[in-house]
């Protein structure tokens, strides 16, 4: 009868005691799920930095295009000669002639060649007139050269292959 003497004058405590201990179980659920809760949320974080990451660097490339976009621009053969005879006049070249060939169509862009022939003092000036053309806003390049002195007149004669870039849009 001990025990049950003891469960009758203790009652009040161990209802108490039942009840911490119940509300520890249910907090110790709550506990165990929320922690679930804030590791999915932690792998949602993680996910998302990935994308924005991804995004960024989407960006950065869209920024580059649209840098190379202005460097490619759709002016014609006329803007492309006028260029060339102003380079000369600035580099101290003689153009005998220009011959603009048919465009060449990419998928990204068209190519528009030009044969050029001219006539340099030295090679110095030569050097500059290729170095101006292919330093321009606009995209050039010298495809191939052809010097050849002229120790009468002291002069080189050179035969250039330039083209010039357009991109297609």
């Amino acid at each position: 009868m001990d025990a049950i003497e003891f469960i009758n004058k203790n009652k009040r405590a161990l209802f108490n005691i039942a009840l911490i201990l119940l509300a520890l179980f249910i907090s110790n659920k709550i506990y165990k799920s929320q922690g679930k809760t804030i590791e999915s949320l932690r792998e949602q974080t993680r996910e998302e930095s990935k994308k924005n990451e991804v995004l960024q660097d989407i960006s950065s490339l869209e920024k580059k295009i649209g840098l190379y976009n202005n460097l490619f621009s759709n002016k014609g053969a006329a803007s492309a000669i006028n260029m060339f005879g102003n380079i000369a006049k600035e580099s101290n070249i003689n153009i005998i002639s220009i011959k603009p060939h048919p465009e060449q169509k990419f998928t990204e862009y068209i190519k528009m060649p030009f044969e050029l022939s001219v006539n340099a003092p030295d090679y110095h000036s030569l050097g500059k007139f290729i170095s101006r053309i292919e330093n321009q806003q606009d995209v050039y390049m010298i495809d191939s050269l052809s010097i050849n002195a002229n120790n009468q007149v002291k002069v080189l004669n050179a035969s250039l292959k330039v083209s010039a870039i357009k991109l297609i849009k």
